[in-house]
């Protein structure tokens, strides 16, 4: 179940791959700028899907996150703090996805699924990713799906063989 590779932020670079490589330096030296303010230490790490970059940090990405958010440069990528980091198997994620909406929702509660499947051969399909997760948290929550307003937000970020994963209280509650 323990990932290969660990990351607390995910940024997502919001322009084509021709565009990617002359914005990619002025991306990073923001992320560092602003990061060297915020934390002890960090390490900025290029995924090998091209518009994808992983950071590991010493510090709460649910804070970091919205400070990289406020910089100049923000429209050119988005970004998702990431709470656990599992192999990419359904399981895993299931059960990690499981463990942190017990601490965090409550029964009643509703619940959207946002993902981004990078890495097709660890996934067959979203569908597939869908199919194993959302019964079994709706079974042991006691939540359901809200795709309008939902009280919680369940991330899933697919990276290859490593899947990120965060559940965010909503702004639309």
């Amino acid at each position: 179940m323990n990932p290969n590779e660990n990351f607390d932020l995910l940024l997502t670079l919001k322009r084509y791959k021709s565009q990617y490589e002359c914005e990619e330096f002025l991306i990073m030296e923001e992320i560092e700028s602003t990061l060297s303010d915020q934390v002890k230490s960090f390490y900025i790490k290029e995924s090998e899907f091209y518009n994808t970059i992983l950071v590991e940090l010493d510090g709460d990405p649910m804070e970091i996150a919205p400070k990289l958010q406020n910089t100049p440069i923000n429209d050119l990528f988005q970004i998702v703090p990431i709470e656990e980091v599992v192999r990419t198997k359904p399981e895993y994620i299931t059960e990690k996805l499981i463990t942190l909406g017990r601490k965090k929702m409550k029964p009643g509660e509703t619940f959207v699924i946002r993902y981004n499947l990078r890495g097709r051969r660890y996934l067959e399909s979203k569908e597939e990713l869908l199919r194993n997760i959302t019964p079994q948290l709706i079974k042991e929550l006691k939540v359901k799906i809200d795709k309008n307003k939902a009280d919680w937000l369940i991330q899933i970020e697919v990276v290859g063989e490593n899947t990120g994963i965060s559940v965010l209280r909503t702004m639309i509650s």
